[in-house]
């Protein structure tokens, strides 16, 4: 025969069930609680060791000089002799330190390219002529001899006797 079920086996069951609810639910939180604390550990273990990087990298990083403005660009331009515009990013200062005379803007329409350079480059090149073409990679390093035949291409630099000479043009920049 079947059983019928009152109403107080009925709330007990409930009960029973909310109670096994409950218990599973706080070992649920209880477990979610250790693994947040570990968690928080961890991410304190990461903070000090993204601090302890970073002190490193403010003391390996070189002081930069505080200096005139474009100071940066005038550098580049005196370590490589000569830069491309199309690789310098910074226009504005470009542009004003051609127009304080500090760089020197020479355009090859034959071969496409614009660089910048400074007097005192173009002079020191100016200076070291007459000399013969097959000797002209051997006085010059490679960068100063680029330079050179951009100034044979633009007039500054000519090519007589089969030697690299001074243009009537090439003395404006020898005034100075």
């Amino acid at each position: 025969m079947p059983t019928v079920k009152t109403g107080k086996s009925k709330d007990r069951e409930a009960t029973s069930d909310i109670e096994k609810l409950r218990a599973f639910i706080e070992d649920r939180l209880d477990y979610i609680e250790s693994a947040l604390e570990d968690i928080s550990k961890r991410l304190d273990k990461i903070e000090k060791i993204l601090q302890d990087l970073s002190e490193k990298l403010e003391k390996a990083r070189p002081v930069t000089r505080r200096g005139p403005y474009g100071t940066t660009l005038l550098e580049m331009v005196k370590d490589n002799v000569y830069l491309e515009t199309n690789k310098i990013r910074a226009k504005r200062t470009l542009k004003r330190l051609i127009d304080e005379g500090k760089l020197v803007l020479l355009r090859d329409d034959m071969l496409n390219l614009e660089v910048v350079t400074t007097p005192d480059i173009i002079r020191s090149i100016l200076k070291k002529l007459p000399v013969p073409v097959e000797e002209a990679d051997k006085v010059f390093n490679e960068r100063e001899y680029e330079l050179l035949k951009i100034l044979n291409r633009l007039g500054y630099v000519l090519i007589r006797d089969n030697v690299y000479v001074r243009s009537e043009l090439a003395n404006e920049f020898l005034k100075e």
